[in-house]
């Protein structure tokens, strides 16, 4: 136990350290990344097949009283 204590091998673990939670935040990015690939190419697909609103339109003629 004491090795780790040395100045000379304690950097080395805090680096070690490090690098892995680089790595740990490199991968949940890449992951998160891949997924909203994803999503994007559903959200298109979907809205391909989907066939566009029909529009409506209501016209009501309007009666003025003159007097």
């Amino acid at each position: 136990m004491q090795v780790l204590l040395d100045a000379g091998v304690a950097i080395y673990i805090a680096m070690a350290v490090a690098l892995v939670v680089w790595l740990g935040v490199f991968w949940y990015l890449m992951r998160i990344d891949a997924e909203a690939k994803e999503l994007k190419r559903l959200v298109l697909a979907m809205r391909e097949h989907a066939q566009p609103p029909t529009p409506r339109v209501t016209i009501e003629q309007q009666t003025t009283n003159k007097q």
